[in-house]
């Protein structure tokens, strides 16, 4: 149960940073606005803004599936050990 409790903390740790980051980065593009280059907006165009997968893969949603998978495997490795 230990590992369930951790694992989920450490999605939500991984949530929140997401939120953080996507902040910071509102923030860089109301700054770039000032710039006579937008160089982050330009990074984004090149990644398809995100819509495209083969582009751009967001990493916190791929490392979230991490702890995710811990806690599926872990509920099955205990409801298999009260079965027997």
């Amino acid at each position: 149960i230990l590992i369930i409790i951790i694992s989920l903390l450490w999605w939500l740790t991984i949530n929140s940073y997401r939120q953080l980051n996507s902040g910071k980065f509102k923030v860089i593009h109301e700054m770039e606005q000032q710039l006579p280059f937008a160089c982050y907006d330009r990074e984004w165009d090149y990644l398809g803004r995100g819509k495209n997968g083969k582009l751009y893969r967001q990493l916190s949603k791929v490392e979230g599936y991490v702890p995710l998978v811990i806690i599926v495997l872990s509920a099955m490795l205990i409801t298999t050990s009260l079965l027997l």
